[in-house]
């Protein structure tokens, strides 16, 4: 529950009454009109201000739940995710960025679910164009690289992570690799290809809030974590190192 409920009505309800009514009455006190004009003035002011934030949503960026685990422990389940939509305008992904982006086809996965054209994912990008992506006996390679080390026997989320050898897939212009950080728990680009440019949402940068216990407590510890990869040595430059 997220508040007390009187009638049927919750209390949020009230208090955002309580709210409009004192802003009418204050309009109609201090700027010396009628009830009418302060009326149509407070519905002025409501419509600019969600046409603001729908604008802002809409081209700059939102906050987005991902309740899955499988970017465990980057992305915590009541994570609340702020996702610049600003982030690829001039410049394109990188490696070991978060980026959500849309399905770009239909899928089915190995256990029979269905993932629709347009679903929303969050993933790692882990390969850039003309990048050669290989998983092979619980390692990642890109380009011959090893890039990181594949659990294979932990148990997240009641799952055993097994990882089946995957490539190796050279990803093409305008695309990118994303991958699950706890690939036995994700669709990613393993099911659903290379990823488009066009189909990238935004780049995920930090945690805006989050709660623990189940939703009941908010997790202040979360709050205002970085997402964004650390800034690339001259080695790294490169690409992936060994």
């Amino acid at each position: 529950s997220y508040g007390c409920w009187y009638f049927g009505i919750p209390v949020t309800v009230y208090a955002a009454l309580i709210f409009l009514l004192v802003f009418v009455a204050t309009i109609h006190k201090r700027m010396n009109a009628s009830w009418g004009q302060a009326i149509g003035i407070t519905a002025i002011s409501i419509f600019l201000v969600i046409w603001s934030i729908v604008m802002f949503e809409r081209n700059v960026g939102t906050v987005l739940a991902f309740g899955s685990l499988s970017m465990h422990p980057a992305i915590r389940e009541g994570d609340r995710i702020w996702i610049n939509k600003l982030a690829y305008g001039q410049d394109e992904p990188v490696h070991d960025e978060l980026v959500a982006y849309f399905a770009p086809v239909d899928a089915k996965d190995e256990a029979g679910g269905d993932v629709a054209k347009g679903d929303l994912f969050l993933h790692r990008v882990v390969g850039l164009a003309g990048d050669e992506v290989l998983i092979q006996n619980g390692l990642l390679h890109v380009d011959g690289s090893l890039v990181m080390r594949i659990v294979g026997s932990e148990v997240l989320g009641g799952v055993q992570q097994e990882v089946e050898d995957f490539g190796p897939v050279t990803v093409p212009q305008g695309h990118i690799f994303a991958l699950a950080d706890n690939m036995a728990l994700g669709n990613d680009s393993r099911l659903l290809g290379p990823i488009p440019f066009q189909a990238v949402f935004g780049r995920a940068e930090s945690v805006v809030w989050s709660w623990k216990n189940s939703g009941n407590t908010p997790d202040f510890s979360r709050m205002g974590a970085s997402l964004l990869p650390p800034e690339p040595t001259t080695a790294d430059q490169t690409g992936p190192s060994e």
